[in-house]
C-alpha cells in the first residue's frame, strides 16, 4: 500500500495470497494432500528399513513400530542398534 500524498514512497508488493500455496495451478483436495503425506511417510519407511543410518529418528520409530506389528525380529534389531548409537547413554 502506497501513501497517495508521498511521492517518494514506493509501492510493495505482497504474495496475493497467504496460506498454503498450490500444486499444478490449483490447490489439493483434502484426500489428495492426505495421499502425498502417506506416500511420502511409506518412503521414508522403505529408506529407514534399506538404510537405517541415514534415516531420520522418526522414520526409524515409524519403521521399528510396524516391524514390531509384522514380527520382524532381524530389523527390529537393526534399528534398536542405530537408535542405541545415535543417543548413547
Amino acid at each position: 500500500m502506497r501513501d497517495a500524498k508521498d511521492p517518494g514512497t514506493l509501492e510493495l508488493r505482497f504474495r496475493a495470497r497467504a496460506g498454503r500455496p498450490s500444486l499444478f495451478g490449483r490447490p489439493l483436495t483434502p484426500a489428495e494432500r492426505a495421499r502425498r503425506y502417506r506416500l511420502r511417510r511409506a518412503d521414508r519407511m522403505r529408506m529407514a528399513r534399506r538404510s537405517p543410518e541415514k534415516a531420520s529418528d522418526v522414520s526409524l520409530l515409524d519403521e521399528l513400530r510396524g516391524s514390531m506389528a509384522m514380527g520382524r525380529a532381524r530389523n527390529i534389531h537393526r534399528i534398536i542398534r542405530e537408535i542405541a548409537a545415535r543417543y548413547p547413554l
